[in-house]
C-alpha cells in the first residue's frame, strides 16, 4: 500500500491527544462512611471495572477515528500492476473516431454512441482539477486546447459522424503539439475506435512519445457485406457533343461472399443514362465499362450508384465534366507552305479556333488565352519568346515545336534546354519509314479501333539527329530513331518533331496519321479536367481558362443545394485558383457560377479508405510501437472503476472515511449507552 499524500501522515501524532487525555483524566473518589459497607464494596468493585472498560473503548474509538481520518487525507492506494502511478494534475487527450465505420452497430447499439459514453466514463474517472482534450477525425481548431470536465462533456455531446478520414499519425501529431504547450508530467492518450488497418501508416513509430500513457479502447461492429464504387475515368480525354463515351468504373467487393448480378446505374444530369449488371468474386475488384452518348449540354453532372444499406457512404461516385465548345490554338508560322497542312487539319474540326501569326507579329499578352501554341519552323528565337513559352507551358499549356533547315540550332537548343530536352545535333539525310507508334499515349486514345503494325506509315527523308534521349517517344523510325517525342514540364507538355512538314522532308504532311496527332494535342492539352475531388483534402480549382476569372464585376461563388459560399482564391504562377471551403463536407456536385451563368460542375466524393473493413488487433498495435499500451474491450462494463484503478491504483481513501465515521459513531454510542448495559 502507498499514499498519494504521504506528508499528511505527520498528522498521526494527533493520536497522542486522546491518549494524554485518558492518562491525565484521573478521577478522585470521595470517601463516604456507612454503618454496613459489605454490600457497597461489592458494588464499588464492579463499577470501577465497568468504568475502566468504558474509557478504554472510548480511547480506542478516538485513536482509530484519528488514524483513519489521517489515512483518508493521505489517500492510500494499492498500485496497479500495469503501470506506475503518477501524482499531480493529469493532462488527458481522448481521440473519438467519428468516421463512417463508427456508424455501424453491434448488440449494444451504434459504435459512435458507445464511444461517446465510454469517453464520459473515462473523464468521470479523473479528478476535477485534471484537464482534457477531445479530438476527432475533423481535427478541428477547437481541439487545440485543454478543457475542464464540464466543457469536455459538452464537446463529446456535440460530436457527430464525419466524412473525414484521419490516420492515427495525424491524430498523434495534433496531441503531441498540444502536450508541448504545457509542462505536464502526467500525460494520457485514449483512442476510442474500431481500429481499421488503414489508419496506421509507416510514420506512426516516429511520433509515439514514450512519456505518454497510451490506452486503446476497441469497438467491434457486426460483420457486414460491403461493396464500394472506388473510382471512374474515361477512355477518351476530350468530351464532345453527341460523342460516344466509354466510362470505366472500378468496383470492389469487401466481403467473403461473391456478388452476382449487381446492378450499377449511371445518371447524367439527374436522368438515368445506362444500367449494367456485374459479378464480383469475394474480396476482389472488378473494372467494367459503361457506354453512353453525350447530350448537347455543356456541364455534365454524372453519378454511378449501387444499392446498399450496410455502409452507404461509398455506394455513389459523383463526377463532373464539360462538353468542349471551342479550343483556342495559336500557330506561330515561319513557313507558309507547311502551315497550310496544319491549317487544313484544323479546318475539319469546328471546335478548334485557330489563330495564325508570323513571328514578327507575336503578342505575348495573348499567350495565356490559348491551350496549344505551335512553333512552325522558327528561324530565330528571342529571349522574350523563350521566357513566355516556358511560363505558359509551366502553367499547363501544350507547345508543339517543328524545326526546319533554316532554324537557328543554337537558339532552338537553348529553348530545348529550358524544357530539359536534349539538343539537336545536325540534319540527317537518311530516308526511312515511320515504324512504331506509342498507341498507349492519350493522343491515340480512341483513334484506332483495330491497330495493325502492318499498316502503311509515312516516309521521312530528312530529320535532325539528337543526343540520347529518355523522353517519351511517340513516333519512331525503322532504326529506332525517335522523330516525335513528348516531355512533361511542370503542368504542361512539349511535343518536339525532328522533321519539318515541308514536302522536302517526306510525305508525313499528306498522310492520315498527321490528323489525329495535330487534332488530339490541343484537345488533351488542358481539357483533361479532374473528374472529382475528395472531401477532406485541401482542394483547389484552376479557373485560369475562364475569361476574367476574378474581378469585382465577375464575382464567383460555389453552391450546393440552397447553400452558397464565396471561396478564397489565389494566384500561383499566373494561374488563378479557387479554394474549395473545408466546411463543405457533403458528397455531390458543387456548382461554380457567377451572376450570369453556371461555369462548372465540381464533383465531391467521400474518402474510400474505410470501405475495406479490416481491423487491427492488439498484437498488430504492439508491432507498430504500442508495446506498453493498455488495451480495453469496449464491452467491458465496469469501465470507470477500471480506468480509475489503472490511473490511480486501488483507492482506499473512501474506505478510510467510512471507518473513521464508524469509530466516531462508536464513541458516541459508548458514551451514551454503555452505562445501561
Amino acid at each position: 500500500m502507498r499514499f498519494a499524500n504521504p506528508t499528511i501522515l505527520f498528522a498521526l501524532s494527533a493520536v497522542s491527544i486522546p491518549i494524554l487525555i485518558h492518562l491525565f483524566n484521573l478521577r478522585k473518589f470521595k470517601r463516604v462512611l456507612f454503618t454496613n459497607v459489605q454490600l457497597l464494596k461489592e458494588v464499588q468493585q464492579q463499577t470501577i471495572k465497568q468504568h475502566r472498560l468504558k474509557h478504554l473503548l472510548v480511547l480506542l474509538s478516538r485513536i482509530l477515528f484519528i488514524l483513519f481520518l489521517v489515512f483518508a487525507f493521505a489517500k492510500p492506494f494499492i498500485p496497479s500492476s500495469k503501470q506506475s502511478i503518477r501524482q499531480g494534475v493529469n493532462y488527458t487527450s481522448i481521440y473519438i473516431d467519428n468516421s463512417f465505420s463508427m456508424n455501424l452497430q453491434n448488440e449494444d447499439g451504434v459504435l459512435l454512441e458507445q464511444a461517446k459514453n465510454k469517453a464520459k466514463e473515462i473523464i468521470s474517472a479523473y479528478q476535477a482539477s485534471d484537464k482534457f482534450q477531445i479530438i476527432s477525425n475533423d481535427l478541428a481548431a477547437q481541439s487545440q486546447q485543454f478543457l475542464t470536465k464540464e466543457e469536455t462533456f459538452k464537446a463529446i455531446d456535440e460530436l457527430k459522424i464525419s466524412p473525414n478520414f484521419c490516420a492515427l499519425t495525424s491524430v498523434m501529431n495534433r496531441q503531441n503539439s498540444l502536450f508541448a504547450t504545457v509542462n505536464a508530467s502526467n500525460k494520457n492518450c485514449f483512442y476510442l475506435s474500431d481500429f481499421q488497418k488503414n489508419t496506421i501508416d509507416k510514420h506512426l513509430k516516429q511520433v509515439i512519445d514514450t512519456s505518454i500513457n497510451y490506452r486503446m479502447v476497441y469497438f467491434n461492429a457486426r460483420p457486414i457485406q460491403n461493396i464500394s464504387i472506388d473510382s471512374v475515368w474515361f477512355d477518351a480525354p476530350i468530351h464532345l457533343a453527341n460523342q460516344a463515351e466509354k466510362l470505366i468504373i472500378k468496383v470492389s467487393n469487401h466481403s467473403a461472399e461473391a456478388i452476382k448480378d449487381l446492378p450499377i446505374n449511371l445518371q447524367l444530369n439527374n436522368q438515368s443514362k445506362a444500367l449494367i449488371t456485374i459479378d464480383i468474386a469475394s474480396n476482389a475488384t472488378k473494372i467494367d465499362t459503361i457506354f453512353y452518348t453525350n447530350n448537347s449540354s455543356r456541364i455534365q453532372k454524372g453519378m454511378v450508384a449501387i444499392a446498399s444499406e450496410q455502409l452507404p457512404f461509398d455506394d455513389q461516385y459523383y463526377f463532373g465534366y464539360e462538353i468542349a465548345e471551342n479550343i483556342p490554338v495559336l500557330l506561330i508560322n515561319g513557313n507558309t507552305l507547311s502551315s497550310k497542312y496544319i491549317q487544313s487539319v484544323y479546318q475539319t474540326e469546328a471546335i478548334i479556333k485557330l489563330s495564325v501569326n508570323a513571328f514578327e507579329q507575336i503578342n505575348y499578352a495573348d499567350f495565356n488565352n490559348y491551350e496549344t501554341i505551335i512553333l512552325n519552323e522558327p528561324t530565330n528565337l528571342s529571349d522574350g519568346l523563350m521566357v513566355m513559352l516556358q511560363q505558359v507551358v509551366a502553367d499547363g499549356k501544350s507547345l508543339i515545336i517543328i524545326p526546319s533547315e533554316k532554324t537557328n540550332l543554337p537558339a532552338l537548343n537553348k529553348l530545348l534546354n529550358t524544357f530539359q530536352i536534349p539538343n539537336f545535333i545536325a540534319l540527317q539525310a537518311n530516308e526511312q519509314k515511320i515504324k512504331e507508334l506509342n498507341i498507349s499515349d492519350k493522343i491515340f486514345a480512341g483513334v484506332f479501333n483495330n491497330f495493325s503494325e502492318n499498316m502503311q506509315f509515312p516516309t521521312i527523308k530528312k530529320y535532325f539527329s539528337q543526343q540520347n534521349t529518355a523522353l517519351e517517344a511517340i513516333l519512331k523510325l525503322n532504326d529506332g530513331t525517335v522523330v516525335l517525342q513528348k516531355n512533361k514540364y511542370k503542368k504542361g507538355s512539349v511535343y518536339l518533331y525532328s522533321f519539318s512538314l515541308d514536302p522536302s522532308f517526306g510525305d508525313f504532311a499528306k498522310h492520315p496519321l498527321m490528323v489525329p496527332l495535330f487534332l488530339r494535342i490541343p484537345q488533351i492539352s488542358n481539357y483533361d479536367l479532374q473528374l472529382a475531388y475528395e472531401i477532406g483534402k485541401q482542394n483547389r480549382l484552376n479557373i485560369s481558362t475562364i475569361s476574367n476569372p476574378i474581378s469585382e464585376q465577375n464575382q464567383y461563388f460555389l453552391s450546393i443545394g440552397s447553400q452558397q459560399w464565396i471561396p478564397e482564391w489565389k494566384i500561383i504562377n499566373s494561374n488563378t485558383y479557387l479554394l474549395i471551403p473545408d466546411e463543405i463536407n457533403q458528397a455531390g456536385w458543387l456548382t461554380l457560377q457567377n451572376k450570369q451563368q453556371n461555369i462548372r460542375a465540381i464533383a465531391l466524393n467521400y474518402n474510400r479508405s474505410e470501405s475495406n473493413l479490416n481491423y487491427l488487433n492488439s498484437s498488430a498495435l504492439s508491432d507498430f510501437g504500442f508495446k506498453t499500451a493498455i488495451i480495453y474491450e469496449a464491452s467491458f462494463h465496469n469501465f470507470k472503476n477500471t480506468i480509475a484503478q489503472d490511473n490511480f491504483g486501488l483507492q482506499l481513501w473512501k474506505i478510510c472515511v467510512i471507518l473513521a465515521l464508524v469509530f466516531l459513531a462508536s464513541e458516541v454510542l459508548i458514551l451514551r449507552f454503555f452505562s445501561r448495559f
